[in-house]
């Protein structure tokens, strides 16, 4: 064979060598498609992470500017300058308090349920004097409770009156589907005490309306737009943001 076409057999074994493909096992194969999906998935969760990000910002500035306004400018006028609240204690004690409040209110039923009680204990031990200005914030249901509460506060004394009060926020329904209507805020008012009749009329006559819209023009006058809003001797009382702690400090401020 001539020198030349052996170079030539040569260059052919060589082409045919460099040319062939390569063969990818399974497992690397496997292992190449799980890397390549892991990295779309990576792509595709960025905006959904992104907007997650910006919905937890949106819902702290939320946050910020309901807190921001509770601990705003609130003129309250003083214990017994207004109609529209349930007084507990005589006047001379040592502190006011003073509680805006919406009976439909998550924070409002907390903060009262974790008092239990000790706030009027300490009213009737001479420690405070305490306005209870209940108001209709969040509409509907709310509206009507604190007409219910204005009636029994009309047809009955001051102690079933609290103790209406106290059992609305003990049997406070949840923000959402239906609530009880006039037969169970009776119920509740004789369970208090109440005269059934009494305070089934007042309901049905509508007599509690202007009571719960002069109670809610006197709380936004005041500048009070959040619920509970408590006062302590005339200024906006917030040791905690938490309701069952704002209540026990509260209470410790007082005994």
């Amino acid at each position: 064979m001539s020198k030349s076409r052996k170079r030539q057999n040569q260059n052919v074994q060589q082409r045919r060598t460099t040319t062939r493909p390569t063969v990818v096992g399974s497992d690397q194969a496997a292992a190449s498609l799980k890397k390549q999906k892991a990295a779309q998935q990576r792509k595709s969760m960025a905006p959904r992470l992104i907007l997650v990000i910006a919905l937890i910002i949106a819902v702290a500035g939320v946050i910020y500017l309901i807190v921001d306004k509770v601990t705003g400018d609130v003129d309250a006028p003083g214990i017994g300058k207004v109609e529209q609240e349930l007084v507990l204690g005589d006047e001379g004690a040592p502190h006011d308090v003073i509680i805006y409040e919406d009976f439909l209110c998550p924070a409002c039923g907390a903060m009262e349920r974790s008092f239990d009680g000790a706030l009027a204990d300490l009213a009737e031990e001479g420690k405070v004097r305490v306005a209870y200005r209940p108001f209709n914030l969040l509409g509907g249901w709310a509206g009507d409770a604190a007409e219910a509460f204005a009636v029994v506060l009309d047809t009955s004394d001051t102690e079933v009156a609290a103790q209406f009060h106290d059992l609305l926020f003990a049997n406070q329904p949840g923000e959402g589907g239906d609530k009880p209507g006039t037969d169970w805020f009776v119920q509740l008012a004789v369970q208090a005490g109440a005269d059934g009749d009494a305070v089934k009329a007042g309901i049905d006559a509508g007599a509690g309306e202007q009571w719960v819209k002069d109670a809610t023009a006197a709380a936004d006058d005041a500048g009070v737009n959040s619920t509970p809003t408590v006062l302590l001797d005339g200024e906006v009382f917030e040791a905690s943001k938490a309701p069952d702690d704002r209540a026990q400090a509260l209470l410790d401020e007082l005994r």
